[in-house]
């Protein structure tokens, strides 16, 4: 990961950690998370947002939500790594959507005739599990 995407996720990684906090401490008095995302939804959409735009600049406001949301999505990307790897790409299976993960995909979309962002939203994911199902 570079020194610059590092630093563009800095204020993002701040708000991530005290958006965790607030909901730890939540958790721990009883209140449930039903009123943290209430009070924070505005800043839960914004950071999710955020998410999306760091990495997938080049997507339109809605799709940067889903990009972000998939960010934070550890089980969906693992299994879009996973399918990647059965297709010969050399991913580590970790979870984590960053700059290798988004490569394979834009490689992934090039050869199979799909928009090429590096996001896989609904209709790469599509071609994936007619390609690499589970």
């Amino acid at each position: 990961m570079n020194i610059t995407l590092l630093l563009s996720l800095l204020p993002l990684a701040l708000k991530a950690i005290e958006l965790a906090q607030q909901i730890s401490a939540a958790n721990k008095s009883g209140e449930g998370l039903g009123k943290i995302i209430e009070s924070q939804g505005g800043q839960v959409l914004e950071l999710i947002t955020q998410a999306g735009a760091t990495l997938f600049p080049n997507l339109s406001g809605d799709k940067q939500i889903a990009a972000g949301a998939l960010r934070f999505d550890h089980e969906t990307t693992l299994r879009i790594q996973k399918q990647l790897n059965k297709l010969g790409a050399k991913l580590e299976a970790d979870g984590y959507y960053g700059n290798a993960t988004k490569a394979a995909v834009t490689e992934f979309q090039k050869a199979n005739g799909l928009t090429v962002d590096g996001w896989a939203g609904k209709n790469t994911q599509a071609a994936l599990n007619a390609k690499a199902p589970e």
